[in-house]
């Protein structure tokens, strides 16, 4: 019998702040893996980033968080000196993405692509994450494909309405 996983909780800070808070202390309670994507990053105090097993800011949003510096550089000023087993994901537009868990810090390039739309580019980095990490992939993995999916998503009219009108 295969070991029983709590599964992933993913959380947008789209909402009020104590929403976000508490989607994340019940994630921890039943020790799911806990995402937080800090965007928009006010209003974030460091006990709710400390709840999130894996935060996901873009390059804007951590600097909003951590202040100047490299990606890897404030990364690590997020997560404190109890990292433990938390990471960050940080986008980097065209760049990619940097992975930074515990004391080692990732790039992860982005293939290169034609970008159409950026909205939602975020979103899909999140949830094929999210789903990744759900269906047991190692984190390093499950943020390639994120940034693959991401990297896919901007090649087309998303997000702000690139559906067909009639």
């Amino acid at each position: 019998i295969a070991d029983h996983h709590p599964g992933v909780v993913l959380v947008g800070h789209e909402i009020r702040t104590g929403a976000s808070h508490e989607a994340l202390r019940q994630a921890r309670l039943a020790k799911a893996t806990a995402i937080l994507n800090p965007a928009p990053a006010n209003g974030l105090q460091p006990e709710t980033l400390a709840l999130a097993d894996v935060l996901t800011p873009n390059d804007l949003e951590l600097t909003a968080l951590a202040g100047d510096g490299s990606p890897s550089v404030r990364a690590r000023r997020v997560l404190g000196d109890a990292s433990g087993d938390r990471a960050v994901l940080v986008s980097l537009g065209r760049r990619g993405a940097m992975l930074v868990a515990g004391r080692q810090a990732r790039s992860i390039p982005a293939p290169r692509v034609q970008a159409v739309d950026t909205t939602g580019a975020g979103d899909a980095l999140n949830g094929v994450l999210a789903a990744g990490l759900a269906a047991g992939l190692e984190l390093g993995e499950a943020a390639r494909r994120a940034v693959a999916a991401a990297t896919l998503a901007v090649t087309r009219p998303g997000a702000r309405g690139g559906m067909p009108t009639t």
